[in-house]
C-alpha cells in the first residue's frame, strides 16, 4: 500500500469513542462513518460521531449497509431519517456483501443486482449526492447488471496493478489495528485510488 499516499479508515459503533483529531495526527486523511443497515438499524455511534468529525481536517463519509430483503423504497427512507443532511465530504458509500441465505448464486439467480441499482439511483436523486458500491469483486460480479458499472467502487480485493479508474478506494484491512485514546482498536483501513494531486482534484469533483 506504500504507493498510495492517501489513507483513511472506516468506523461503527463497535469502535466505541474515537478521538477524531489523534485519527488526523496520524495521517489519516478520510472516515467514513456507518450510518444504517437496511431498513431499520441505524448504528448508535453515528450522530455523535459525525458531529465530532466535523471539527477536524478529516474528509468525512458515511455509509450504508444494503438490505437484499427489504426494498428500495424503505430503505431510503430509513437513511434519510437516519442521516438528514449529515452526508459529508465525500460519496455516500453503499456496502453490499453476502449474508444469510443470500449467497453468489441466489442473488444473482435472483437478479437482486436490479434492486440494489434502483436504491443507487434513487439515493443519488433524493440526496443530490454522488454514491459509491463497496465490495468485494465476488460480490460485484453477482450483483452487477446494466447501469451499475456507471458508479464508483471501494473494492475489499483486488490487485493494485489491476485497478480501473472506476474504483476510488482499495480495503486492505478490514481488521486493521491503530492507536485511539491510548488504546489498540479495530478500524477497518483502507487508500485512496491514487496520488495526492488526484485527490485534491477528486475532492473538487465530488464537492
Amino acid at each position: 500500500m506504500s504507493r498510495f499516499p492517501i489513507h483513511g479508515v472506516a468506523l461503527n459503533q463497535q469502535a466505541g469513542f474515537v478521538d477524531f483529531q489523534q485519527l488526523a495526527n496520524q495521517h489519516v486523511a478520510f472516515v467514513y462513518l456507518k450510518a444504517t443497515t437496511g431498513a431499520s438499524y441505524t448504528d448508535d455511534q453515528f450522530q455523535s460521531g459525525y458531529d465530532r468529525a466535523e471539527g477536524t481536517r478529516l474528509k468525512l463519509g458515511v455509509d450504508h449497509f444494503f438490505s437484499f430483503s427489504t426494498t428500495p423504497t424503505a430503505q431510503l427512507d430509513h437513511f434519510k431519517k437516519a442521516v438528514g443532511t449529515r452526508l459529508g465530504d465525500l460519496p455516500i458509500a453503499v456496502q453490499v456483501d453476502f449474508y444469510g441465505d443470500y449467497t453468489a448464486q441466489v442473488v444473482s439467480q435472483r437478479h437482486l443486482g436490479r434492486r440494489l441499482l434502483v436504491f443507487l439511483n434513487k439515493l443519488r436523486l433524493t440526496t443530490g449526492h454522488p454514491v459509491i458500491v463497496w465490495c468485494s469483486q465476488k460480490v460485484w460480479q453477482a450483483v452487477k447488471v446494466r447501469g451499475l458499472g456507471a458508479y464508483g467502487r471501494w473494492v475489499t480485493d483486488s490487485n493494485p496493478g489491476q485497478l480501473s479508474r472506476r474504483i476510488r478506494f482499495i480495503e486492505y484491512n478490514p481488521d486493521g489495528k491503530m492507536t485511539i485514546n491510548g488504546q489498540a482498536q479495530t478500524v477497518s483501513l483502507s487508500v485512496f485510488n491514487g496520488t495526492k494531486v488526484q485527490w485534491k482534484q477528486y475532492l473538487n469533483r465530488v464537492n
